[in-house]
């Protein structure tokens, strides 16, 4: 009996999911598949991942533990851009200001000016055309460190560097010195700071500097000699610019035309001022629309508000329309601005603040990120705006020291990444690029420059993806494979992992070669020139048994099964994953249930 009618059957579609565009990295979405359980060292780059740069060398300076400030904006002048940043002195608990040309790579120190000089214990004997130095009674040792500038009372214009010192009566110089050589006071021109809590902002060619002392922490810097500002406030906890006047827990006289000698000029309308806030702020930013003061708890927007006059700040200066009243921050490197947003950081996380309305929002309370971020000591972090590629990093410490760097793409939806193993600690925004000071080894560092890590050695990259990334391939669903379509670099490799269920052991793992050769590719890679499409799990006709581990309907309560992708790369050459394409086989229907959770990493 013949069958009539008959009609041809459409082939069931191959079931796909993509995970493009990737989402969030750490700032990742648990049961939604959003966003990474880990990223270290990646970046999101117009919806691909991509591997982000590393610091790279710019100097080392021999014998010197590590930087411990650099100056946030550098220092500009004629055109020439300057880093200023503290380092050890070789004393105990001081350390010495340093002034560093990017241009010429030339190193030199800032002297106190002659009027500020310090007297040094003992009766010193300097000998013309000698480097020998000796003294009655001396307590160089304690003192003088190398690299100081002495000379004999009265001869500040002969002041040479110390090269050693020998022991409390003897050091040697430099170079010869050109003084008389009569025995008499020694002076010193180097000036010791006891706290890295310093702040540096510029006012056309002249620098001001601040810092957290009860003395001598006011000055202004005109690229060669350090001046004592008369008047200046003690215990400095922010220096800001508001207008053309110098913020410094009080607010200066009078408007700056040319250096300050003297941050109270006077009594009355001459005096310094305080803005209006019961604030007791410990940092500051500017902003176009005035400056914020940020406290523990809360934060004002202050501004300079003229008098009739015009000579004066009236008592008035807060402006209401700001209104911040959460958790502040500690320190003045806790609190910087971007291109919109205000952004501080605290124990809550890394929060992003409109500067003219106050509301906030934090960046870093989702997904990994979130669950990692009470692991990590934030009292002394450091927060900066890197102006090139429009990003948020903050330097935090993990296991004690400023080992780890977090990133806010500020381009990308605010996506979070980790940089580990960074140990930079202190960071500024110099010309427009980011640099660093290494807290171990006096390394001077260029950010986001190179894909050698800070000590040349390959950069891992390393991507996980949430375990509810896979979701759909649950017990209704055979796994087939899985497509990776990335560009990777002839002479480095990938390696891919496949986990299920939270097991911290791989079901499947696969590692892929680079290839400049169409030739000399496997079977799993197609393409040339570096751009390969990656198969996990099998042909498209073989289920991969060992890779899906075929799940059976046992019971209604079966649980849903869940998978994690790990993808990683280490090279010193660049990495991008475009997409991760998951192909399944349909079988029946099934309800879901709740995914594992995110345990494993």
């Amino acid at each position: 009996m013949g069958v009539t009618n008959t009609q041809p059957i459409a082939p069931t579609p191959r079931k796909r999911k993509s995970l493009f565009p990737f989402k969030g990295l750490m700032r990742s979405v648990e049961f939604e598949g959003k966003g990474a359980c880990l990223a270290e060292n990646v970046v999101l780059d117009d919806g691909r991942l991509r591997k982000m740069k590393a610091p790279s060398l710019v100097m080392t300076r021999a014998g010197i533990e590590g930087y411990r400030w650099m100056s946030e904006e550098g220092f500009e002048i004629a055109g020439v851009y300057y880093d200023l940043y503290l380092i050890d002195s070789g004393l105990s608990g001081k350390y010495i200001l340093e002034m560093y040309n990017l241009t010429t790579g030339v190193t030199t120190y800032p002297q106190m000016a002659e009027a500020d000089e310090v007297a040094i214990t003992g009766t010193f004997t300097f000998t013309n055309a000698s480097t020998a130095v000796s003294a009655t009674s001396g307590a160089f040792s304690t003192e003088l460190a190398v690299g100081d500038y002495i000379y004999s009372d009265g001869e500040y214009s002969d002041g040479v560097r110390i090269a050693s010192i020998t022991d409390d009566d003897n050091l040697v110089l430099e170079s010869a010195y050109g003084g008389a050589g009569a025995s008499a006071v020694g002076k010193l021109a180097t000036k010791h700071f006891t706290t890295t809590e310093l702040h540096f902002r510029q006012l056309g060619d002249e620098g001001y500097l601040a810092t957290y002392e009860a003395s001598n922490n006011g000055m202004s810097f005109d690229g060669t000699t350090l001046t004592v500002i008369a008047n200046f406030p003690t215990l400095a906890r922010y220096l800001l610019l508001d207008g053309n006047r110098l913020a410094c827990n009080e607010l200066a006289s009078g408007a700056i035309s040319a250096t300050m000698t003297d941050f109270n000029a006077g009594a009355g309308v001459l005096a310094k001022k305080t803005y209006s806030t019961s604030l007791k702020a410990n940092g500051g930013i500017e902003t176009s629309s005035g400056i914020i003061l940020m406290a523990d708890l809360g934060g004002d927007l202050q501004k300079v508000i003229p008098n009739a006059a015009s000579d004066d700040v009236s008592a008035e200066t807060k402006l209401d329309s700001f209104n911040y009243t959460g958790q502040g921050i500690q320190n003045s490197r806790q609190i910087i601005m971007g291109k919109d947003f205000a952004y501080i950081i605290n124990t809550l996380g890394i929060i992003e603040i409109n500067p003219y309305t106050g509301e906030s929002k934090i960046l870093t309370d989702q997904g990994n990120i979130g669950r990692r971020w009470k692991d990590y000591d934030v009292s002394t972090s450091v927060l900066r705006y890197d102006s090139k590629n429009n990003r948020i990093v903050a330097l935090v410490k993990d296991v004690g020291q400023y080992d780890t760097m977090i990133v806010v793409d500020l381009d990308e939806g605010r996506a979070v990444s980790v940089q580990p193993n960074s140990y930079v600690e202190c960071i500024a925004n110099i010309n427009n690029q980011l640099y660093g000071g290494s807290s171990q080894d006096g390394k001077l560092l260029k950010l986001f420059n190179s894909y050698s890590d800070r000590d040349g050695n390959k950069l891992a990259l390393r991507w996980i993806g949430e375990w509810d990334a896979l979701e759909g391939i649950g017990t209704e669903n055979i796994l087939k494979q899985i497509l990776i379509h990335a560009n990777l670099n002839s002479k480095s490799e990938m390696i891919v992992k496949l986990y299920k269920n939270g097991s911290h052991e791989p079901i499947k793992t696969e590692t892929f070669a680079g290839s400049s050769s169409q030739e000399t590719q496997g079977a799993s890679i197609f393409g040339v020139m570096g751009k390969y499409l990656f198969g996990l799990g099998g042909s498209r006709t073989t289920v991969a048994q060992e890779a899906t581990d075929l799940i059976r309907k046992v019971k209604k309560s079966t649980r849903i099964v869940s998978y994690t992708l790990e993808i990683y790369e280490s090279s010193v050459y660049n990495f991008s994953v475009y997409d991760v394409i998951v192909e399944y086989k349909s079988r029946n229907r099934l309800s879901r249930e709740k995914v594992q959770p995110n345990a494993m990493f």
